[in-house]
């Protein structure tokens, strides 16, 4: 039917102004909802995947969207649970041409997590996802272990996903601190500490390649390459770093290995195992 046609019947106007005081009415109830109505219904979904959750506030967003305060998340077989001070997702209009318009949102300290999907499923076509101040010193839930500490000032990674389902990306990375235990009843220290670090890497068929890592060791520098298999899921993942050092006599790294190797003029770190409990070796030559 013809605009002008449908506008001159008497009953167009009535009609038009009902639909949009309903429309407004759907609106403001949804975004007026008490918190206990959104988390009565939220809680008990998450918990239906095995995640505990509880919140001390909620609230719906405009257009479309949910934003949560003061919450705490256990992911299933982790024995910690995850602090968030803020937590939200919405429909993000300005991205919609950008072809993400799923926006995530999560903020705790200094920490923050900005995820944008092309659509709400796990199985998004595309996203990119930038993390910053991020530390499992903080947030010892993250990586639930007794290995592996991280430090990550900057994180950027774009991925999309291929026709077979498989995700291929690439991104960097600024840390500034990676530990790694040395249990090796020989070896001069405990614990290797890589500081200030600039990681560069690719997503290809569920694994993270970094194709360089460069940082300090006690004041001596370190390179390599690297990966993790199964990053979407830690509980499986493991982890394979080759690291050499081309100095160890450089920085105060000179003094833990002056009677361990007076001869060595290199030194390697080889880092392996689960993601959540790696183990690293040194080597001399």
């Amino acid at each position: 039917m013809p605009f002008d046609l449908f506008f001159e019947r008497r009953w167009s106007i009535p009609l038009v102004g009902s639909l949009l005081f309903l429309a407004v009415f759907t609106s403001v109830f949804c975004l007026t909802l008490p918190r206990e109505a959104i988390l009565g219904w939220l809680s008990p979904a998450l918990a239906k995947s095995g995640v505990h959750f509880e919140a001390q506030d909620a609230g719906l967003l405009f257009p479309a969207g949910l934003e949560i305060d003061n919450a705490t998340v256990q992911f299933p077989g982790q024995p910690e649970s995850i602090p968030i001070r803020r937590a939200s997702v919405r429909l993000d209009l300005l991205w919609l041409f950008r072809g993400l318009p799923i926006h995530f949102q999560v903020a705790g300290g200094d920490s923050r997590i900005d995820l944008r999907l092309s659509s709400a499923s796990a199985a998004a076509s595309k996203g990119k996802l930038s993390v910053s101040k991020l530390s499992t010193l903080d947030y010892p839930g993250l990586l639930p272990g007794n290995g592996l500490g991280i430090a990550v000032d900057q994180c950027d990674i774009d991925w999309k996903r291929t026709g077979g389902g498989k995700s291929t990306g690439k991104g960097n990375a600024n840390i500034s601190v990676m530990r790694f235990p040395i249990p090796a009843a020989d070896s001069p220290v405990k614990e290797a500490v890589i500081r200030d670090a600039r990681m560069d890497f690719t997503l290809q068929g569920g694994a993270l390649h970094v194709s360089s890592l460069r940082g300090r060791y006690e004041g001596a520098p370190v390179e390599g390459t690297g990966e993790v298999s199964n990053i979407a899921s830690p509980s499986r993942s493991t982890i394979t770093f080759h690291l050499k050092i081309p100095n160890p006599y450089e920085g105060n790294v000179a003094t833990i290995f002056n009677l361990v190797a007076k001869n060595a003029k290199n030194a390697t770190l080889s880092v392996s195992g689960p993601l959540l409990s790696p183990a690293g070796e040194f080597r001399f030559f």
